[in-house]
């Protein structure tokens, strides 16, 4: 009886490492799954293509900051700066004090740029939602959305930058959203605006 006990769990343990390794072989089980973080899931691989022009397969969770809700930057390889699909969520407070920040750093700009900088700086690190989400509608406004929109989309060729991106950003119900999709070749155009803003819409959806 004991042999036969022993027997069977020596059977059953060496099916078990059959299956598992089996079930790895044929791509049933993935030995070393992706990142699963709701933000690094938040963008399809297709949805990505149809952004950047190519596949994006290295997702990369963005360094953990105080207000960032999370973060997640998509490449074609490990440390890639050239093409990528990149999303930030945070707090909106916590933007409006990233925004005061780089204000205080700067003293350009005719009168409205310098009256939304100086509330950001009034501001500071206690803006209320529905605060922060005003002066977010300002600079939106700024970058040339429409009066009192809750999104934005600015396209940004600079030399300074590694490739042309189009930045698009949302604040809703205390929270700010980022996605900046970058390549190379990148050319802004309706389609691709519309592209962006969808997958904002979506990144919202998902971690509100």
């Amino acid at each position: 009886m004991v042999f036969k006990a022993v027997f069977f769990a020596t059977v059953l343990m060496v099916l078990s490492t059959a299956a598992l390794v089996g079930g790895r072989f044929l791509g049933i089980i993935d030995p070393a799954p992706a990142a699963t973080s709701s933000v690094c899931d938040s963008l399809s691989a297709a949805q990505r293509k149809a952004l950047v022009g190519e596949k994006t397969p290295y997702a990369e969770e963005l360094p953990a900051a105080d207000g960032v809700r999370g973060g997640c930057r998509w490449t074609l390889e490990e440390g890639d700066d050239k093409t990528l699909v990149e999303v930030t969520s945070m707090d909106a407070d916590a933007w409006v004090a990233e925004f005061a920040r780089e204000a205080a750093d700067g003293s350009s700009g005719d009168a409205a740029k310098q009256a939304v900088r100086l509330r950001a700086l009034e501001l500071g690190t206690s803006a209320s939602d529905r605060e922060a989400c005003a002066l977010a509608s300002q600079v939106f406004e700024l970058d040339g959305a429409a009066r009192g929109a809750q999104r934005a989309a600015v396209f940004e060729d600079s030399p300074r930058k590694s490739s042309p991106r189009l930045v698009v950003q949302g604040c809703a119900e205390g929270v700010f959203t980022r996605v900046v999709v970058a390549a190379p070749a990148l050319k802004t155009s309706a389609a691709l605006e519309r592209r962006a803003t969808e997958a904002l819409e979506q990144v919202e959806a998902r971690l509100s």
